[in-house]
């Protein structure tokens, strides 16, 4: 990570700051409740995950910069898949 990449977080709805600040190398994590739809907005925005009720959102590959982000909603964030089972498979 870039030392000194800033963050803002942004509910669409209200306008609302949920959180800002700056991430260094040392203490890298943010972590923020949001209510609905929210922009990410950050000096840096490549250098930057993003996980939302534990699922990794991935920023869009041609996204760098200052371009912002919109983030879901947490409520509609689609669950995580189970875990596959490793092993041979059983005869039936």
């Amino acid at each position: 990570m870039q030392p000194g990449t800033s963050f803002r977080l942004v509910e669409v709805d209200t306008q609302e700051e949920r959180t800002s600040g700056l991430l260094h190398p040392r203490e890298p994590e943010a972590t923020t409740l949001v209510r609905g739809k929210s922009l990410l907005e950050s000096n840096a925005i490549e250098n930057l995950a993003v996980r939302i009720d534990g699922v990794p959102f991935r920023i869009p590959d041609d996204t760098f910069g200052r371009a912002p982000v919109e983030l879901p909603d947490p409520a509609t964030v689609p669950p995580p898949l189970p875990a596959k089972s490793v092993g041979p498979k059983k005869a039936r």
